[in-house]
């Protein structure tokens, strides 16, 4: 944004974010119990690399899988689990039925329970995307999951930018299969505690809370001192009394919740701004024409610079 013109100081960022709340518990109820869900391979003590995600070749996971043959040729040290469908499914499995990959690679299928999917990723050592992560990378950070993704970001998602190395996830060279390698075997032998780094990320940026204030900060304060005839109508899925208040004790003319009526309430309040503003201006009209009509010049004869000097003293004096 900045190379197309606009200026660093006038752009915020809003961090994206899921279902905050509804994660956070099923995080909470996960590390409490230690579930374990790895029930699916041969040798269910060794850590899981999960891949959550469309099987379609943009993701290649086709690198993964050969990535995870190759640190398991000697010894066994992983296994993989892969969540999804898509048109590349089949040519994957065909892949994964080499010997070595059968035995420590899982194909779940899709899956769109969050309860389950939750329970995945918090048993997984790692999330990983060969090709580009998005939004998959703020899923895993939700329960505590650190995330490996290739490091050329003209061909990345925003939320690649959420990865730092080795605090929370890892690196490795776009299409560099032996590069893949070594980070599954950094993130194995690494002794981090990514839960807790992980989850200090989504809690400190990635949740709706803080976007609220992004939103005061930027849409009320600035907006509203820069251009004071300007009216804020927030239009938001958060549905929380305290962030409506908040905005509207800010500023806003009005805080609309995402539902089936948003879109009317919408209309009624650009309705209502637009009946303001031509109430406002009437007024404006009315003051002009009362003070013309009733101007001490008419009743106070003399053009004298003296006399307008006190004209307008006691124009000021009368509002």
């Amino acid at each position: 944004m900045i190379k197309c013109g606009f200026k660093a100081q006038n752009i915020e960022v809003i961090y994206n974010s899921l279902d905050y709340e509804n994660q956070k518990l099923l995080f909470e109820k996960l590390n409490k119990t230690k579930h374990n869900s790895s029930i699916f391979f041969r040798n269910n003590t060794l850590p899981v690399f999960i891949y959550i995600g469309r099987l379609i070749e943009s993701k290649k996971v086709d690198q993964l899988i050969k990535a995870v043959k190759n640190i398991n040729a000697d010894k066994q040290i992983c296994n993989l689990l892969i969540v999804g469908s898509g048109p590349d499914q089949e040519k994957l499995r065909g892949l994964a039925k080499n010997e070595i990959i059968s035995k420590t690679t899982h194909f779940y299928g899709p899956c769109y329970d969050e309860n389950i999917i939750s329970n995945l990723i918090f048993n997984s050592i790692c999330t990983v995307s060969p090709g580009n992560i998005g939004l998959t990378v703020i899923n895993s950070f939700t329960y505590g999951t650190p995330a490996i993704t290739h490091n050329n970001f003209e061909n990345q998602m925003p939320e690649a930018e959420v990865i730092k190395e080795g605090i929370t996830g890892f690196f490795f060279k776009e299409n560099d299969i032996l590069s893949l390698e070594q980070a599954l075997t950094d993130i194995i032998n690494s002794k981090i505690d990514f839960k807790a780094e992980c989850r200090r990320v989504i809690d400190s940026y990635y949740n709706p809370t803080y976007q609220v204030k992004i939103l005061e900060s930027v849409l009320l304060n600035k907006l509203k001192s820069e251009r004071s005839s300007a009216d804020v109508v927030v239009v938001s899925a958060q549905e929380d009394v305290s962030t409506a208040i908040g905005l509207l004790k800010n500023g806003a003319f009005d805080y609309i919740v995402k539902d089936e009526d948003a879109k009317d309430r919408l209309w009624n309040s650009i309705n209502l701004i637009r009946e303001k503003r031509q109430l406002k201006e009437r007024i404006e009209e009315l003051e002009d024409e009362v003070t013309s009509k009733y101007a001490f010049a008419n009743y106070i004869k003399g053009n004298s610079a003296v006399l307008k000097g006190i004209y307008k003293l006691m124009e000021k004096a009368c509002r």
